[in-house]
C-alpha cells in the first residue's frame, strides 16, 4: 500500500467518523431519559478526606533523623 493511498482511506475513515458524530449529536435532544428527574432520590455526597490525621510526628525533637558517622 502506498502512502498516498493510506491517507487517502484515513481521510475517508476521518470524514466517516466527523459525519456520524455530527448526525447523533443533532439527534440528542430527540432522546428520552429513561427516570424521572423529579422522581429520583439525590446521591449521597462523600464525606472530604482530612490529609493532616495522616501525617506523623517526626521525632522527639521534631527534626528529621540525621545519619551520625
Amino acid at each position: 500500500m502506498t502512502v498516498s493511498l493510506a491517507i487517502a482511506i484515513n481521510l475517508i475513515a476521518d470524514i466517516a467518523i466527523i459525519a456520524t458524530l455530527a448526525y447523533v449529536m443533532s439527534r440528542a435532544s430527540k432522546l428520552k431519559p429513561h427516570v424521572s428527574v423529579a422522581g429520583a432520590a439525590a446521591q449521597a455526597t462523600v464525606p472530604p478526606v482530612r490529609r493532616a490525621a495522616e501525617r506523623r510526628p517526626r521525632g522527639a525533637s521534631g527534626r528529621l533523623a540525621t545519619v551520625a558517622s
